[in-house]
């Protein structure tokens, strides 16, 4: 193969975007990665909902078990299985939303809010990523989630953390909204970290100061009490701030390591993030950008809870044929001596 040997040795960081079902297609990268001789001893990971699963099984396991993680979503929480809210309730529960009329606490609470059960899901993690397995894991990882409290994408590094809130995270930085609720953890209230919600917070009116106690003598809690509503473009932060490149690149520079390769491999054609700097000073010698040649939806935002095992196998052969010509296109830069490597 032309692309073989290529990362042999080589130190490579890997920014995974996040895009649900369309995931599959990093399980056809990463085929393809590891015959271009990539060694996981060497390897710098950070990802963003789907992406921070990957992540964290890329880490933990070999790709035959990434991939078996696709077909166990489907099982646990995809098309087939039947949701704990219809899904014409949960509509109608984010019509209330959009109208400001739910507090966060009514959110986190009520199951109107979300269709799917996580508790299969996260049975899953915990048979597939035992403790032992986690906590004895020494490929840097690395997810991003969106924080309700903070009202931005945050970041969080897993090694080191005990193995339940390794999977609590992993778990809430796959969270959709409406679809499984949001996780709890150390007083921040997390979901998917590829979405960047337009749920916003608003003091609730209630004749006195937040946290003080009302007529009936009881004390509000001034983050739950909030009302959530649907914001403008002009609140949402920035796209780049769910992308798991600047993750990574934070991450390589604490670590004072310079990757050889570091790769954001996106996974929607309109995720944009400004480019780290490249060379020997910098926290890469090379940074790539993988995207699908052929879309992955039919348009934004489609497809994401499409786990059906024909578009997972047809986003996983994608997956592998891109990337192959991406490795090969490096070979031949090589080649003529103009890649600078």
């Amino acid at each position: 193969m032309k692309h073989e040997n290529l990362l042999r040795g080589k130190t490579v960081a890997l920014a995974l975007s996040g895009g649900g079902a369309k995931g599959a297609y990093q399980v056809g990268m990463m085929k393809a990665l590891y015959e271009a001789g990539l060694d996981r001893s060497k390897l710098w990971l950070s990802g963003t909902s789907i992406g921070a699963m990957n992540a964290v099984y890329l880490a933990c396991h070999n790709l035959e078990t990434l991939r078996e993680m696709f077909y166990a979503f489907d099982r646990s929480a995809g098309h087939e299985t039947v949701p704990v809210t219809p899904f014409d309730v949960v509509g109608k529960a984010r019509e209330d939303v959009v109208a400001g009329r739910v507090t966060l606490e009514e959110f986190l609470n009520e199951k109107r809010f979300y269709a799917m059960d996580p508790a299969p899901l996260l049975e899953y993690y915990r048979e597939t990523l035992p403790d032992e397995l986690l906590e004895h894991n020494s490929v840097p990882v690395e997810v991003c989630c969106y924080s309700l409290i903070a009202r931005r994408p945050v970041h969080f590094r897993l090694n080191g953390l005990p193995a339940e809130e390794q999977r609590m995270l992993v778990l809430a930085s796959g969270s959709l909204p409406y679809v499984f609720p949001p996780v709890r953890y150390h007083g921040d209230v997390l979901l998917d970290g590829g979405v960047v919600p337009e749920i916003l917070f608003h003091e609730r009116k209630t004749g006195h100061k937040s946290g003080g106690p009302d007529e009936s003598g009881r004390t509000e809690n001034a983050e739950l009490q909030r009302r959530i509503s649907v914001g403008g473009a002009a609140e949402t932060p920035a796209p780049h701030e769910k992308i798991p490149v600047p993750a990574m690149c934070e991450m390589l520079e604490e670590e004072n390591v310079c990757a050889d390769w570091l790769i954001g491999a996106f996974l929607n054609l309109y995720d944009e993030v400004g480019r780290p700097k490249e060379g020997a000073d910098g926290v890469c010698r090379r940074y790539r950008e993988l995207r699908p040649s052929v879309p992955l939806e039919e348009s934004p935002g489609s497809g994401t809870l499409d786990f059906s095992p024909e578009k997972l196998d047809s986003h996983e052969k994608l997956g592998y044929e891109d990337t192959v010509r991406f490795l090969c296109s490096f070979v031949s830069e090589q080649a003529m001596g103009t890649c600078g490597y």
